[in-house]
């Protein structure tokens, strides 16, 4: 017996970047998490990788995650609808 299950997802185009900076955040160098100019929306933290993830929302959509181990900023991601 076959059985088919339709499933319909919205496409949303999604641009997904590493800069090397944004906004207060610099790959390299100490993280403020309270510095950034925008409201952060989620912080958790890694116990296996030993880091911590920071989530920021802009008003424009975009989408801004550092991940830090010990304050410093290991990667940027930064997610534009």
């Amino acid at each position: 017996m076959t059985f088919f299950l339709g499933v319909s997802i919205p496409a949303m185009a999604r641009t997904i970047s590493h800069p090397n900076h944004y906004d207060h955040a610099t790959i390299g160098e100490h993280f403020d998490p309270y510095s950034m100019v925008t409201k952060m929306t989620e912080s958790r933290y890694d116990r296996m990788e030993k880091k911590s993830i920071w989530s920021y929302e802009y008003a424009d959509g975009t989408i801004c995650r550092v991940v830090t181990a010990g304050y410093i900023v290991q990667d940027i991601y930064l997610i534009k609808p």
